[in-house]
């Protein structure tokens, strides 16, 4: 059996709380305008629909192996014993606000953004879903505007939606490379396509807006991290403020890549250039005395120099996942070494890494 993949694309009008999941009638009421606005595009006789009546951050639904719809493809034909098949409709809806199974629960902490999915799809015989999807994808994008009674189902979530559309995953991805290119993550989203679209990923290399290097090996993400220390030898300036600023947006954009790449399942490894310098004097950790974390009032914590008794610098840590920064702060409680907060992200006067 072949299958299509779709999506209900809701564009939230205000950032007011979400339900995520539909009660029992109002999925009811959507599995009923879904099918048939279906109908106007794809003999619904000769096709089986399911869906999950739930909305996702499209990032749940944009992983390798489309695993959301695999899931709901993989219960619909489990179903065909119990009689859903072809021009039946499979509703997957929750209980208590629990999905049928784990890989169907909405991840709540990927957010609630301006965009959110519900997930849908045909199956049937090969020719069936062939001429289906060279429909659906050639018209559906155009006019597949939600009927008003899928849009009067929606209204159950209690949110205002700006529009309700109908659309296929293919035409999904296009709006999120669209969307990630207006904010400079163009080279994020090359990645994240390889590993949607590819059988076997090619080992892919972009260039970020701002000149960093990602690559692709296997299925895994690889965004070397280059250090304040390396960053201000590579590009010296008479200043450091302003190289400061330049230095931090870069972080930005690395923490920005590094969360989409994880939001879409991708496993990313953190890699040290070979001039990191992340250790300024590899001393015995036993000469730490205490520790200044330097933080930026929109990144957080950006490193942590670690001092001895006298004041000298041991080394200089860069935490670029919130599990590392709590990792080191713990490290720091367990021992009793007191942490310094200066107020502001500082650089050494020679502009060649951060002062404490």
């Amino acid at each position: 059996m072949a299958h299509w993949y779709g999506v209900i694309a809701l564009e939230r009008r205000q950032m007011e709380p979400l339900q995520r999941t539909l009660s029992r009638d109002a999925s009811e009421a959507l599995a009923a305008g879904l099918m048939a606005q279906a109908a106007r595009y794809v003999p619904a006789q000769a096709l089986g629909l399911g869906w999950a009546a739930a909305l996702y951050d499209p990032a749940q639904l944009l992983r390798r192996g489309f695993p959301v719809h695999r899931e709901i493809l993989d219960l619909a034909h489990a179903g065909r014993a119990q009689g859903i098949d072809i021009g039946r409709v499979l509703t997957l809806a929750a209980i208590d606000e629990a999905m049928p199974t784990a890989v169907l629960q909405p991840e709540i902490a990927l957010g609630a953004g301006t965009l959110q999915v519900i997930p849908w799809l045909l199956w049937g015989e090969d020719k069936t879903i062939a001429e289906a999807t060279q429909r659906l994808e050639s018209e559906l994008f155009d006019q597949g505007l939600a009927d008003p009674a899928i849009a009067l189902a929606l209204g159950e979530l209690g949110a205002a939606f700006e529009h309700a559309r109908l659309m296929s995953i293919s035409d999904l991805m296009a709006m999120m490379a669209a969307q990630l290119d207006h904010v400079g993550l163009s080279a994020a989203w090359l990645l994240i396509e390889e590993l949607l679209l590819a059988e076997i990923p090619r080992p892919l290399a972009v260039r970020s807006r701002l000149d960093q290097h990602w690559r692709l090996d296997g299925d895994k993400a690889i965004l070397p991290f280059e250090p304040l220390s390396a960053y201000a030898v590579r590009v010296p300036v008479d200043h450091p403020e302003p190289m400061l600023g330049d230095y931090l947006e870069r972080v930005h954009e690395f923490r920005q890549t590094q969360a989409l790449l994880r939001a879409h399942d991708i496993d990313v490894g953190v890699e040290p250039a070979p001039e990191a310098g992340f250790i300024v004097d590899r001393k015995s950790d036993g000469d730490l005395h205490s520790a200044v974390l330097h933080e930026h009032p929109g990144l957080g914590a950006l490193a942590f120099t670690t001092l001895d008794a006298h004041a000298n610098v041991l080394a200089h840590y860069y935490p670029v996942t919130p599990d590392a920064i709590r990792d080191f702060l713990a490290r720091l409680r367990e021992r009793g070494v007191p942490l310094q907060r200066p107020g502001r992200v500082q650089l050494r006067a020679d502009g060649f890494d951060l002062g404490a």
